[in-house]
Formats: structure tokens, C-alpha cells, sequence
């Protein structure tokens, strides 16, 4: 484990949280947290980021900001010294939704850094992916830091792009689909409240 890599990718995050607003006001963010001894565990799509991610733009085909690109670069440069995690099975999600996604638990109760009151992820969906609907306890707030998809919640569907947010309430039902070309999706995840150290749940499809 590369303790200065993942101070980076820390630090970037850090700084991803004071430029914006809306994530500084969901929940504390801790200025020191203990750095936990986590082992790397690798999952596929790991091994298409670096393509995945390079010359990231926003969804008008404009430039990200720095700040997003210096989180970027961070989680590519830690990206062999991470415990990646996938969620579900193949047989909820298939296999090729599996290949391609995954995410890490960078601050938190089971984090890279951890926490008790904050958890935060760093998760990203390839092209084409539709996450199915799902649910967990805790409130949840996405940040899209690259990329761009339809979020969907009740009835509701919104297109979310960098710099986007989209609020998920205590137990409701929620999913997404990943734009069909371009970049898929790297987005910057936090959950507060009760259920903080639970997991998402797969739910009957809402419509």
C-alpha cells in the first residue's frame, strides 16, 4: 500500500469538497482522518481506467475543472494500491455490467481513511450501463466528477453531467444509465444518516 498515493487521492478529494458547495453542506468532512491498513483488491475495469479516463471532458465537450482533473489523476496513480469493490453478483446485474464498473470506500467506517459520521466512494460505470434500481438506509448525494447519465428516481429522469449532483432520500428506490458513447461515469459518492455502514440493496424496478 502507497500511503503517499493515497494521501493524494485524500487530499484531492479534500479539495473537490471545499470548491463545492453542495458536498461541503451534506455532511463533515474531517481534516485528518486515520488512515486504515486496507489491502489492494483489483477488479476488472481497473485495467481499462488510464483509457477509460484519459482527456476527460464534460458533457459539452469542454475541458473538466482542475480540481476534477486533479482527483483524476490521484485515483489513476493510486489505482494499484486500492481496495476496489463490487456490490452485487452477476446474476442481478450481468456480466458485463460487472467488467465494467467498481468503486472504493475512501473515507468511512470500513475506508481507506476512516470515519464514523461520513462515508464517501469514488465509484465509476463504463459506457452503455444501466445500474438497476436499488435502495440502502443511509441519504446519499452523487457528485459527477467525469462524464454524464440518467438518473432516475420514481417517475422522475434527469441527466446528470460534471459538476452535477442528485440527492437520494433515506430507503428510496433510485437507478442509473450511463450515456452510450463518449466517457462513462466517475463520480464522487457520500452517504450520511443511519445505515451508514450498510449496503445498497437490489428493489423491484419502480416502473
Amino acid at each position: 500500500m502507497s500511503v503517499n498515493a493515497l494521501n493524494r487521492v485524500f487530499d484531492a478529494a479534500t479539495a473537490l469538497v471545499k470548491a463545492t458547495p453542495a458536498l461541503g453542506g451534506f455532511s463533515p468532512w474531517p481534516d485528518a482522518p486515520a488512515l486504515a491498513q486496507r489491502e489492494p483488491t483489483l477488479v476488472p475495469v481497473v485495467a481499462t481506467l488510464h483509457t477509460e479516463l484519459a482527456g476527460a471532458v464534460s458533457s459539452d465537450g469542454l475541458a473538466i475543472p482542475q480540481h476534477h482533473q486533479d482527483l483524476i489523476d490521484a485515483i489513476l496513480a493510486s489505482a494499484d494500491d486500492i481496495e476496489w469493490r463490487r456490490t452485487y453478483t452477476e446474476q442481478e446485474v450481468g456480466a458485463d455490467f460487472m467488467r465494467r464498473y467498481g468503486y472504493f470506500e475512501l473515507l468511512g467506517p470500513s475506508g481507506h481513511f476512516f470515519d464514523q459520521s461520513t462515508r464517501a466512494f469514488i465509484g465509476y460505470w463504463g459506457t452503455g450501463l444501466h445500474y438497476p434500481w436499488h435502495a440502502h438506509q443511509a441519504e446519499e448525494l452523487y457528485f459527477v466528477i467525469a462524464g454524464s447519465a440518467e438518473f432516475a428516481v420514481s417517475e422522475e429522469r434527469c441527466h446528470r453531467g460534471v459538476g452535477d449532483t442528485q440527492l437520494h432520500t433515506a430507503n428510496q428506490p433510485h437507478a442509473m444509465t450511463t450515456a452510450k458513447d463518449g466517457h462513462g461515469i466517475l463520480t464522487f459518492v457520500m452517504w450520511r444518516g443511519d445505515g451508514l455502514d450498510g449496503l445498497p440493496a437490489m428493489t423491484p424496478d419502480v416502473i
